[in-house]
């Protein structure tokens, strides 16, 4: 359970950070921030939520904004079913 809280903590704050770099248009933010999303969510078998970061990686890479202002909106719908999760645990 402290894992899992652990990474909610974390991954909250890197969205924040996510979204502000989109709205500055600092993809390179996003592609680096995304990162440990990815992993530790695969680490925790949250494969959706893996999927949706390396989701918003691809598209940061192409560097168009709205589409990953799009991908950031299934990423933070995405990890707040985690959230729903864990607070059942």
């Amino acid at each position: 359970m402290k894992l899992i809280n652990g990474f909610i903590d974390i991954v909250r704050g890197q969205i924040n950070k996510i979204r502000k770099a989109i709205n500055d248009g600092d993809l390179e933010v996003v592609r680096s921030e995304r990162i440990p999303i990815k992993g530790g969510a695969a680490n925790l078998t949250a494969m959706d939520l893996s999927e949706i970061a390396l989701c918003l990686e691809k598209t940061a890479k192409t560097g168009l904004i709205d589409d990953s202002m799009d991908v950031l909106i299934r990423l933070d719908r995405e990890f707040s079913r985690l959230e729903t999760f864990a607070g059942r645990l």
